[in-house]
């Protein structure tokens, strides 16, 4: 089943719409990301309101995942300036009109300054063998396994050791080398 939400601030009369397939751990979502910090309309009203004084009622519900989608659209858009959404719903996202764009991007670009992320960053050769020495010499510390554990067959193994399939063939592969 998928259901549309809306969370109503019982103060201020501002609402906010959503699309969910398990309410109670939307709910919870919704109270960890205000709690934690999170920048949005929605968490800035329940940090300064508190979750106490939303009311959350499931508004429609569906067996079909686009229909609920749709619907979500449209409540949505049924009135802007009470709404506490950043997107204009269905598959979600921030919408950044064209206006703010530039803005926004400047933002972005101070927030990153100085930061330097690893993603597309390739591991070389020499860090990839000593990760690989570190992992061995893990495993034989711990002293997990017999020595004798990659002569039984995988479902042996498993059986009489609790083996991964992943460490075992690791450790076969280890033989043969």
């Amino acid at each position: 089943m998928f259901y549309v939400y809306k969370m109503t601030n019982v103060v201020t009369g501002k609402f906010y719409i959503g699309y969910t397939n398990n309410p109670k751990s939307r709910i919870a979502t919704h109270k960890h990301a205000a709690s934690s910090g999170k920048k949005s309309k929605l968490y800035d009203n329940i940090r300064k309101y508190g979750f106490g004084s939303f009311n959350f009622e499931i508004v429609f519900q569906s067996t079909v995942r686009q229909v609920a989608l749709d619907k979500e659209v449209e409540m949505i858009n049924l009135d802007d300036k009470l709404s506490l959404n950043l997107a204009l719903g269905g598959e979600g996202g921030y919408v950044v009109p064209d206006e703010k764009k530039e803005e926004w991007r400047a933002k972005l670009s101070a927030a990153r300054k100085g930061k330097k992320p690893a993603l597309g960053l390739k591991h070389t050769d020499a860090t990839k063998a000593m990760s690989s020495i570190a992992g061995k010499k893990r495993w034989d510390i711990y002293g997990r396994y017999p020595d004798n554990v990659v002569d039984f067959s995988f479902k042996e193994a498993t059986a009489n050791f609790g083996i991964s399939k992943t460490h075992y063939y690791r450790l076969k592969k280890q033989v043969k080398e």
